[in-house]
């Protein structure tokens, strides 16, 4: 197996992400925004996001571009 560029990593994980937002999306349709099963898909997604965000954001830079002393 060949090793992925950074790039061809975020591509990956982007696409992660978009699957897991639309399985969120289903999620709450069928069983309601508040339900266990919604949140636990949620959260799910958030801790994606913030792998994503760790692993190709600059330190210092927060994800509204906004820099950091």
């Amino acid at each position: 197996m060949s090793r992925l560029s950074i790039g061809d990593r975020a591509l990956v994980h982007s696409e992660q992400i978009e699957v897991k937002r639309k399985q969120l999306f289903q999620t709450a349709e069928i069983y309601g925004l508040y339900a266990a099963e919604t949140i636990k898909c949620s959260q799910e997604l958030d801790r994606l996001i913030v792998e994503v965000q760790k692993k190709y954001m600059p330190a210092g830079v927060d994800s509204c571009n906004h820099a950091h002393p």
